[in-house]
């Protein structure tokens, strides 16, 4: 197996694997706690997004894309990283109780406390977590994670199972990095003698700091949905919007990381500009062709997995998150658009790119909230849309393929995904439809789904059929 193939493997492998763990672990916790337990620790994760965003400060990708990184590059950043994750646990736990009165939960004080260790425990890890990167140890990066999302969820079911509540979950957390604290210092070995580089660090801050104000600004805005829920309405209401969030989010982010992982290499190595282009058309006609039904069944299934295996506590759960799967199911086609402007070296337009998005989702929470949360998660689905259109505006001076050309391309996969949909929808609600059981509407989904696939382009579907099992194309002629 060359490095290429080796390195995408086990990138697949350690990102499902990883997150289908936590997703077990999820539905499990889920059973066994009730929403108010996910909406305290939701209101945490506002304050740990943050630190581990300012603990990362851009070093990891820095060092991840820098040719040849050296021992004075690693140990600079090892040391840089301590200082900032010390410095963060040091004002999260002083700023504890002020958290706890702004969302006036005062067992968030304790929580938030215990919980700012895995600041420094995270911040021990960066530089040996971008050495296994840089040198294409996926196998080993993999294992590591694998294993440390176990251990964390172990512990979190046996603490929910002794009655433990939202502790269990903070339990969870620590465990999970404590155990990749460990693993980490055990298989990475890097030498920490050259200390803190001066020339090292502005050389690695002058690339990575744009990527971090990316980050940062991505963090805030994303976690202003859980602020003003956690503050404005209440710890249940902020749980059921955190799970419906959560489970789409673990689906879409594990598919759009495959992509990225795989594409971005592929249209940086290629040097003529018509196979790039090309390259850019089947990576998304690709990638909504599986995603798009994926999102349909889903939706179908919505009432199932919120009643079903998670229980009737999360019946509530379930409209919020047919509305956010609309929001993600156009989450490749973001990916991929911005993988060109990264393929490009283009952090400036990157960052300038996400600074306009994130006003237009301010601009649009600000006009929602006070609607209630089903019309924030309608304003999410809004939002996701018209920053496709944004960042499709780069990619219409790069490769000549803007939204409208863009929409061309995957127009089948958009009719025969949704047109099944929408008539199945029909038929529960008018109540014609001969069952209402899972097990029946989703074969029927999917037969509807190939059938009308099959009949608006049936080469297209036997060639993406082809190109998914690894084998050749079927010619047009």
């Amino acid at each position: 197996m060359n490095t290429t193939r080796y390195g995408f493997f086990w990138s697949a492998f350690d990102r499902v694997i990883s997150q289908a763990i936590q997703l077990i672990v999820l539905i499990a916790l889920a059973r066994l706690l009730e929403p108010e337990s996910f909406g305290l620790m939701a209101m945490t994760y506002v304050l740990v997004a943050l630190a581990n965003t300012f603990i990362d400060s851009g070093f990891y990708n820095s060092l991840v894309r820098k040719a040849n990184p050296t021992d004075s590059d690693y140990s600079t950043v090892f040391y840089v990283c301590i200082f900032i994750g010390m410095t963060v646990y040091a004002f999260s736990y002083f700023l504890s109780s002020h958290i706890s009165s702004f969302y006036d939960e005062p067992i968030l004080t304790d929580i938030i406390k215990t919980l700012s260790i895995v600041f420094v425990m995270n911040s021990l890890t960066t530089a040996h977590r971008a050495k296994l990167v840089v040198n294409i140890q996926f196998k080993r990066l993999s294992f590591i994670n694998v294993i440390a999302v176990t251990f964390g969820g172990i512990v979190g079911l046996l603490s929910a199972m002794n009655g433990h509540g939202v502790w269990s979950l903070v339990y969870q957390t620590i465990s999970n990095a404590f155990m990749m604290m460990v693993l980490n210092f055990t298989m990475v070995k890097i030498s920490y003698r050259s200390g803190v580089s001066l020339s090292s660090f502005k050389d690695l801050f002058s690339y990575g700091y744009k990527l971090f104000l990316s980050n940062l600004i991505e963090v805030i805005y994303s976690n202003s949905y859980i602020l003003l829920i956690g503050k404005l309405f209440n710890s249940h209401q902020l749980g059921l919007y955190y799970q419906a969030n959560r489970l789409i989010e673990i689906f879409s982010n594990t598919y759009a990381s495959i992509i990225s992982r795989v594409n971005l290499p592929l249209l940086s190595q290629e040097k003529l500009e018509e196979n790039k282009i090309k390259m850019f058309e089947n990576t998304i006609s690709l990638s909504m062709f599986v995603f798009l039904p994926i999102c349909c069944i889903l939706i179908l299934s919505s009432n199932f997995i919120f009643v079903s295996i998670l229980g009737s506590q999360w019946e509530d759960s379930a409209l919020y998150f047919d509305i956010l799967v609309v929001a993600y199911s156009i989450f490749p086609l973001h990916v991929v658009n911005l993988n060109v402007l990264q393929m490009k070296k283009r952090s400036d337009l990157y960052l300038r790119l996400e600074i306009g998005k994130k006003l237009v989702g301010i601009l649009v929470l600000a006009l929602s909230y006070r609607f209630g949360v089903l019309w924030m998660c309608v304003g999410i689905t809004f939002t996701s849309f018209l920053c496709l259109w944004l960042n499709t505006i780069y990619t219409k001076s790069i490769f000549g393929k803007g939204l409208s050309e863009q929409l061309l391309i995957i127009k089948d996969s958009v009719i025969a995904s949704i047109g099944p949909l929408l008539l199945i929808l029909l038929f529960l609600k008018i109540d014609f439809f001969f069952s209402r059981e899972i097990f029946m509407v989703v074969p029927v989904y999917i037969f509807l789904w190939l059938a009308l696939y099959y009949y608006l382009n049936r080469i297209m579907l036997f060639n993406t059929m082809l190109i998914l099992l690894g084998k050749t194309k079927v010619s047009n002629g």
